[in-house]
């Protein structure tokens, strides 16, 4: 009570004559017992409050990149149908014995366009190309492949060779010029899945504006690529820009567990704010209470 006896000694010193008034000391113990009673009650609702949002922000940004993460599983579970389609094909291993010409109609410009697909390489058993081409990052035009892509896919496909695969495999690469793709491959087998398998199809789709506007449309927020910091290990970074927006970041890494690039995003701080308001509402809460038992002790 030592708080209480030195406010009583101020009230003497500016001349407040309390000691001479059972009703003011009672006014004013009362005063200074809700005023603490009010700061007892809200700083650990505040607490709680404010530590209990924080984590569903947490939770609702994992579950945004959960669901960034789904998208492109997505685009993979359908590159990986269509370079099994092409794959497990009688024609695509005739092609690789006999080489006939007429097998690389099956690759115009506009089979690729309907497709979604950017990048084809076919290697013969030995891991050297047997055909290979890419659409321009326009998208207007079929273009050779250059020493440099194949360098860059042969590295990004290395899971494929010495080993059998049943199925198809996925992974991102990087080009020599900045682009990213997803790639998917699979051994090159007849349509009944029967081999020896005589090479693998690669099947590339750009990481390219078309396909961040996609996954921006399908998840409410504007995703960029950019690059992992220099030693990051979390799968999800989370950086608060403001009070009221955050930055999320999901690593991308190749099938060896490398990141990547990384997908960014920037959504709002709903939840905070909605704690910031309940928080508010408390300490008005609290303050009419207060308010109120101060009024009813000084009708005594």
């Amino acid at each position: 009570m030592k708080p209480i006896r030195d406010a009583l000694l101020k009230l003497k010193a500016w001349g407040i004559p309390w000691e001479h008034s059972l009703r003011m000391r009672l006014m004013v113990s009362i005063v200074l017992a809700v005023v603490a009673l009010f700061l007892v009650l809200y700083l650990p609702i505040r607490t709680i409050l404010l530590d209990n949002y924080l984590a569903l922000e947490r939770e609702d940004v994992a579950r945004t990149a959960q669901q960034l993460q789904l998208l492109i599983h997505t685009h993979f579970q359908d590159l990986q149908r269509i370079v099994r389609d092409y794959g497990w094909w009688d024609d695509t291993y005739a092609y690789l014995s006999d080489r006939d010409a007429r097998y690389l109609d099956n690759y115009e410009l506009q089979t690729l366009l309907n497709n979604d697909v950017d990048l084809v390489v076919l290697f013969d058993k030995n891991g050297q190309v047997a055909f290979g081409r890419m659409l321009s990052p326009e998208g207007d035009a079929v273009l050779p492949l250059d020493a440099a892509t194949v360098e860059a896919l042969v590295l990004a496909s290395k899971t494929v060779w010495g080993q059998a695969l049943p199925d198809a495999v996925s992974n991102f690469a990087r080009l020599g010029n900045g682009q990213y793709l997803m790639l998917s491959a699979t051994p090159v087998l007849n349509t009944y899945r029967q081999g020896p398998a005589r090479g693998v199809l690669l099947m590339g789709r750009y990481m390219d504006a078309a396909f961040l506007d996609n996954l921006s449309a399908l998840l409410g927020y504007s995703v960029t690529l950019v690059q992992p910091p220099a030693g990051a290990t979390e799968e999800v970074a989370v950086r608060l820009l403001s009070e009221q927006d955050l930055a999320a970041m999901l690593a991308l890494r190749t099938s060896d567990g490398t990141p990547l690039v990384a997908l960014t995003w920037t959504q709002p701080r709903r939840l905070y704010h909605y704690a910031q308001q309940m928080i508010q509402l408390s300490r008005i809460t609290l303050a009419m209470w207060a308010g109120c038992c101060s009024s009813s002790w000084s009708w005594f």
